[in-house]
């Protein structure tokens, strides 16, 4: 029987979006248990400190045998190193982590707006911030000449950065649009035939966020 991980988090994309996009992407066996926001995550949150099952009573959470790791982050680090998607030299790698902290960078002003009851009103703010951080992204690109942020096939930090640019279309679609470089990696990810096909399948989460927005 093959190797099977589990992934815990919340019933919506948020930031096990990446993870799953890996998993798809490779076709690596998991399974998942889906968490709603309340009494139920409460309860499992408690308990899961106790156990050491959630650690730091943070989500997401891998199961990897006896090994229960929180922090997206780690989680995507470790699954690089197992599965060979942390590049193939050491500059790919640093080149990785430096990619993988990019799109967390994205998410930072992306979450701070999606999350404020005010967030109509910081929606203009926010757009020039996210122009500024995709006019890097495409300088950056034009520099690498690669078709995926490190080489010639995907690392971990692509699936991160693909859920965040997924999320800054959803919220504006045309955001991407003056960014030639930047619309073509976005498209060439979400084109990939198993992300293709996981986007299109009932796996994915309805929900982007845990508000009804974004």
């Amino acid at each position: 029987m093959s190797h099977e991980y589990q992934l815990t988090y919340f019933n919506i994309r948020g930031l096990g979006e990446p993870i799953r996009l890996l998993f798809e992407d490779n076709g690596i066996n998991y399974k998942e248990e889906r968490i709603e926001a309340g009494e139920q995550w409460q309860k499992l949150k408690e308990e899961g400190q106790s156990s050491g099952k959630i650690p730091f009573g943070q989500m997401p959470v891998l199961q990897d045998g006896p090994l229960y790791l929180a922090q997206s982050g780690a989680i995507l680090r470790h699954l690089a190193r197992k599965h060979n998607l942390y590049g193939d030299t050491e500059e790919e790698k640093a080149l990785a982590d430096m990619m993988n902290d990019f799109a967390n960078d994205l998410r930072t002003p992306y979450v701070r707006m999606i999350y404020n009851d005010s967030w109509k009103e910081m929606l203009p703010e926010y757009l020039e911030t996210a122009k500024k951080q995709l006019d890097g992204l495409e300088k950056y690109l034009n520099r690498r000449g690669k078709p995926y942020v490190v080489g010639d096939k995907p690392c971990f930090a692509d699936y991160n950065l693909l859920a965040m640019l997924d999320c800054m279309h959803r919220l504006k679609d045309e955001l991407l649009d003056s960014f030639e470089l930047v619309k073509k990696y976005y498209l060439r990810m979400k084109q990939r035939p198993k992300v293709a096909a996981y986007f299109q399948s009932n796996r994915i989460p309805e929900k982007v966020n845990n508000v009804p927005r974004g």
